[in-house]
């Protein structure tokens, strides 16, 4: 199982900082970006760029969040695309956007990526805009569309369940994702909407919030059929459809998503065949990355992430953990003493200590099953 990746959801940033490792390499990226950006959104890149949005992107690059030409090149694609269809809501969302760009590009790093109040009426009237009237599906050159029933269904379970989270925020997301797949011409594009649609409607339809806020574990979860399929397509790297680019094709032998071979993110082992990414070093074999040198992601033969990453297991030195237990030890207190492969590994987060609490299947499933760092996460 992919390990879930929880990002904030409150304010647009996070949405920037998932794109820059989506397509599965540079070229099909690029290829991607000027395509539509000549045919769809009028030149993309071309005349100006708007000064909310340079701000934005120069303040990402300060603060290490993303690099300033990513940014603006997919924020540029999106502003060009919403400004292609002939829509008031078109024109209105792209002018939501540059104003809460305009106000994060003003916020301190410490601020920039989890801040939920300075930038709070900028926040709530692109959302609104972007969720409840569906104006998110102009970034993808498609006429404002409300979300699915099943997607509101979803974002209101998800606000029931923890107050904290924002409906209208996981509605705008979900929208311009639909959107996206829906509007490149592929197969797995085709597939990918409608599985995420029927994961979140299965999510819905749970009764109790404990079982709700822990759906995203697929091996135990009710969902675990619409979980599994979804992510079986993002192991095809199907998710990039969601942000407008088309999925990577798999180069012969490599068994992990192909997104991940030789896109400059990191040495993945144990996926066939070796990660240009790893300059050498590494493993090809499944399951025997843990320990060698240059390994940063460690997969199975399936080429799903191991759960335990490339982190090698302490063994107990010598001399130490044999023998009979002294009086009173013996078997471990109850949730002690399990193996490593069982533990749950804790979220990766970008977030504040505040944010990362958020209930999983909304950070996860429903706002950002998104790639963040070109990846990593069951949705």
């Amino acid at each position: 199982m992919l390990r879930p990746v929880f990002v904030c959801f409150a304010v647009v940033t996070p949405l920037f900082l998932s794109l820059p490792t989506l397509a599965g390499g540079e070229g099909e990226g690029e290829g991607e970006g000027e395509g539509e950006g000549e045919g769809e959104g009028e030149g993309e890149g071309e005349g100006e760029v708007p000064a909310d949005l340079q701000a934005f992107c120069d303040r990402g690059e300060v603060c290490g969040s993303f690099d300033s030409e990513t940014c603006l090149a997919f924020n540029g694609r999106r502003l060009a695309n919403a400004d292609s269809v002939d829509d008031p809501l078109c024109d209105a969302i792209g002018a939501a956007l540059l104003e809460v760009l305009g106000c994060e590009s003003t916020l301190n790093c410490a601020d920039f990526e989890v801040d939920l109040t300075d930038c709070q009426a900028e926040d709530d009237a692109f959302n609104n805009l972007g969720g409840i009237d569906g104006a998110a599906a102009c970034f993808a050159a498609e006429l404002p569309a409300p979300a699915p029933a099943e997607v509101q269904a979803f974002c209101d379970k998800a606000l029931q369940c923890d107050p904290v989270n924002v409906v209208n925020s996981c509605l705008r997301f979900n929208v311009e994702r639909l959107a996206n797949a829906d509007h490149i011409d592929n197969p797995l594009c085709d597939a990918i909407g409608p599985a995420l649609v029927d994961a979140l409607d299965c999510l819905a339809g749970l009764e109790d919030c404990v079982d709700f806020n822990g759906a995203e574990d697929a091996d135990q979860s009710a969902c675990q059929v619409e979980l599994d399929l979804f992510a079986d397509l993002s192991n095809d790297d199907a998710q990039a459809c969601f942000f407008g680019d088309p999925p990577a094709e798999r180069p012969e032998g490599w068994n992990c998503n192909p997104g991940f071979f030789g896109s400059d993110d990191g040495c993945d082992c144990g996926c066939g065949i070796a990660d240009p990414d790893c300059g050498g070093a590494g493993t090809a074999t499944p399951g025997e990355g843990a320990g060698v040198d240059g390994c940063e992601f460690c997969n199975d033969v399936a080429g799903d992430e191991i759960v335990t990453g490339c982190e090698v297991v302490d063994e107990p030195a010598e001399g130490e953990g044999e023998g009979e237990p002294a009086e009173g030890e013996g078997e471990p207190a109850e949730g002690e003493g399990d193996d490593v492969e069982d533990e749950e590994p804790a979220p990766i987060s970008l977030c504040s200590s505040t944010t990362a609490t958020l209930s999983p299947p909304f950070a996860v499933l429903g706002v950002a099953l998104v790639i963040v760092r070109r990846r990593r996460s069951l949705f």
